[in-house]
C-alpha cells in the first residue's frame, strides 16, 4: 500500500473534474476530504449522545470491553488508582469482578487488557470532562481519515485519497468499532495513521519525526501486540523516506516515551513491566487459554493463536469477502489494474507487500477462535474478527480506489454518472446495514443500551449499595453501581463452592429471564423486572 509512486492512476482520468478557479484540484480534494472526515465524526458519535445527557448511571455500552475501558478511564479521570480493591474476593476464589475486568491474587480488580486507552483518554478526561471522553474515538476516526488521506496522496495522488477515504467512510465495520466509544482498535488505528503522515510530512524536519514517533507509541500502547507489523511498516516508511540519523533518532525516542508511564504503571497492578492485563493474574499469571497451543517462542510472537489455514480462509470469505463483496471486487480490480501498467515491477511489488501483510493478518486472527458462541451464531459485521482486521481494510483501500477509477474510466462521457452511482449505491446498502441492518445495527444497539439502563435502574432501586449482582452476561447492565459476578451456562462445582461462602457472607441477588435451575440455593423472588425478567435473593438452603 505505502509503496506505490505517485501519479499509478495519473492515466485514469479524474472523477469528476474540479471547479476552475483559484485552488484548482489540490484545494478542491482537500475540501472534500476534510468535509469527509468531518461527517464521519458527527455521525458515528450517535451512541455516545444520550450516554453524555444521563447523569444517574455511569454510560452503559454494547460491549463489555467498554464497560471495563469506561470504568478505568473514569478513574483515572477522576485522579483514582486503577486498583479496586475488593476484600470480599478473598474468600470466595476472586469471583467479583466483571468478565473483562481482570483481577489479582488479592483480590483487587484490575484493567483486563493494555493499559493505554483506559490511561490516555482518563487524562485528556481530566481536562475535558469524563463524560466528553466519548467522543474521542470518533474524532480520532476522522483524524485517521485525514492521516490516511494523506499517505495516500504522498505514494498514490490525491483523487485515489479522496476516493479511497470515501471508501473507507462508507466502510460498516469501520462505521461499528468508531460508534462503539470504548474499544481499541480504532483509535490503535487513528493514531498510527496520524504518525505516519507526521513523518511523511514534506518538510522532513526532526520535530515531525518525533511527532509521528510519538503518535506510533501511543497507538501501541493501545494494541501493543500489533507492534511486529506496524514497527516493520513504520521502518521501510522510514528507509524509502531515506531518514537522517537524526531524523530516525527522534522517531525512535518519540516512540519509547508513551511506554515510560505504561511499563511503570504495569509494574504496579500486575507486578512486572511486561506483564499486561491480559494475563490471568488469578491463576499467576498465567497467559489467556487461547495462547496455550502456540508452541515456541518465535511461532508464539508471529502466530500466538497458531495457525490454521482452513479456519482462517473461512473466517476471511465470511466476515470480510461475504459482507464487503463490492469493497473486495473493487480492491482486486485495483490489484490487477496496477500489475498491468508500465511501472509493473514496482506495482507488483507494492502489490505483493499489501497482500503478504493482509495474509499474515488474516492467519494471525483467523487461526483464533471466539470464545462467545452466541457472538460466532449473530454478529458479522461487529465480529471481533472484523475489528482485528481493520488494519487490512486501510490496506485495501488505495487498491479499492484505484479499482474504482478504473471502472470509472471505461465507460466514457458518462464516467461522472456512473461514478455517482456507483457510490450512490454502496452508500445506500451501507447506511442500511449500518442504521437498521439485522440486530446489529445502530439502532438496535441504541435500544439495547437504553435496555441496559432501564434494567439497571430496577436492580439498583430494589437492592443495597453493597449488594452482589449474579447474572449470565449482565454484568455490563449493573457495573459499575453494583458488584457483579459472571457465571456461566453451567457453572462448575468450585464456582458453585465459592459462591456459596459469599452468599453467607454479603448481600447477593441473581438476575435472570427465569428462575435458575442451580441446587443448593434458595432464590426469593424480589419482583419482576423490566422486560419480564426475574430477580431473586439468593439464600443457602
Amino acid at each position: 500500500m505505502l509503496f506505490a509512486r505517485r501519479g499509478t492512476t495519473r492515466d485514469i482520468p479524474p472523477i469528476p473534474p474540479p471547479p476552475a478557479g483559484r485552488g484548482g484540484e489540490e484545494g478542491w480534494v482537500q475540501w472534500v476530504i476534510v468535509c469527509i472526515a468531518l461527517l464521519f465524526s458527527i455521525g458515528t458519535s450517535v451512541l455516545s449522545w444520550d450516554a453524555m445527557r444521563t447523569y444517574d448511571l455511569a454510560p452503559r455500552f454494547h460491549w463489555p470491553d467498554e464497560t471495563t475501558n469506561w470504568y478505568f478511564a473514569d478513574r483515572v479521570a477522576h485522579g483514582e488508582s486503577l486498583v479496586v480493591p475488593e476484600s470480599r474476593n478473598a474468600t470466595v476464589g476472586n469471583l467479583i469482578h466483571p468478565r473483562t475486568a481482570n483481577v489479582r491474587s488479592d483480590g483487587a480488580i484490575v484493567p483486563g487488557a493494555y493499559l493505554g486507552l483506559p490511561l490516555w483518554y482518563g487524562l485528556v478526561g481530566r481536562l475535558i470532562g469524563s463524560r466528553a471522553m466519548l467522543l474521542l474515538t470518533p474524532l480520532l476516526a476522522g483524524a485517521a481519515l485525514l492521516g490516511f488521506a494523506r499517505i495516500v496522496a504522498v505514494f498514490w495522488d490525491r483523487r485515489t485519497a479522496l476516493i479511497a477515504t470515501l471508501l473507507l467512510a462508507l466502510h460498516v465495520t469501520i462505521w461499528m468499532f468508531t460508534a462503539t466509544a470504548f474499544l481499541p482498535n480504532i483509535p490503535f488505528l487513528a493514531l498510527l495513521l496520524m504518525g505516519l503522515a507526521a513523518v511523511l510530512h514534506k518538510r522532513g524536519h526532526v520535530a515531525w519525526w518525533l511527532c509521528g514517533g510519538l503518535l506510533i507509541g501511543f497507538a501501541l500502547t493501545f494494541r501493543t501486540h500489533e507492534a511486529l507489523w506496524v514497527l516493520t511498516l513504520a521502518g521501510a516508511i522510514a528507509w524509502r523516506q531515506r531518514a537522517t540519523v537524526a531524523q530516525g533518532v527522534a522517531a525512535v525516542v518519540g516512540l519509547v516515551l508513551p511506554f515510560i508511564p505504561i511499563l511503570i504503571l504495569n509494574a504496579q497492578l500486575y507486578g512486572s513491566p511486561f506483564t499486561t492485563g491480559y494475563a490471568l493474574l488469578h491463576a499467576g499469571g498465567a497467559p489467556p487459554t487461547e495462547f496455550a497451543g502456540s508452541g515456541g517462542m518465535i511461532r508464539a510472537f508471529l502466530f500466538p493463536f497458531g495457525v490454521d489455514i482452513v479456519a482462517s480462509l473461512q473466517r476471511f470469505w465470511q466476515y470480510m469477502v461475504v459482507p464487503y463483496w463490492w469493497f473486495m471486487a473493487l480492491a482486486i480490480v485495483g490489484l490487477f489494474t496496477a500489475s498491468r501498467k508500465l511501472q509493473a515491477a514496482s506495482c507488483k511489488r507494492e502489490g505483493m507487500i499489501t497482500v503478504l501483510l493482509s495474509a499474515w493478518l488474516m492467519v494471525f486472527y483467523g487461526s483464533w477462535t471466539l470464545a462467545d458462541p452466541l457472538v460466532r451464531a449473530t454478529n458479522v459485521f461487529t465480529i471481533s474478527y472484523a475489528r482485528y482486521w481493520l488494519p487490512m481494510v486501510f490496506l485495501l483501500a488505495p487498491w479499492a480506489a484505484t479499482g474504482f477509477l478504473r471502472i470509472v474510466s471505461r465507460v466514457g462521457r458518462l464516467r461522472q454518472i456512473i461514478a455517482m452511482l456507483l457510490v450512490l449505491g454502496i452508500a445506500l446498502v451501507s447506511s442500511q446495514q449500518i442504521v437498521t441492518g439485522t440486530t446489529e445495527g445502530l439502532a438496535q444497539q441504541r435500544r439495547g443500551i437504553v435496555e441496559h439502563r432501564t434494567r439497571a435502574r430496577a436492580v439498583i432501586a430494589e437492592t443495597p449499595d453493597d449488594a452482589i449482582i449474579v447474572s449470565h452476561r449482565m454484568d455490563k447492565t449493573f457495573f459499575p453501581e453494583r458488584a457483579v459476578v459472571f457465571v456461566s451456562e453451567e457453572p462448575d462445582a468450585d464456582f458453585l463452592r465459592h459462591l456459596a461462602v459469599l452468599v453467607e457472607t454479603a448481600p447477593v441477588y441473581w438476575y435472570a429471564p427465569s428462575r435458575p435451575a442451580v441446587v443448593g440455593f434458595a432464590f426469593t423472588s424480589v419482583g419482576t423486572m423490566p422486560f419480564g425478567e426475574q430477580l431473586y435473593r439468593m439464600g443457602l438452603l
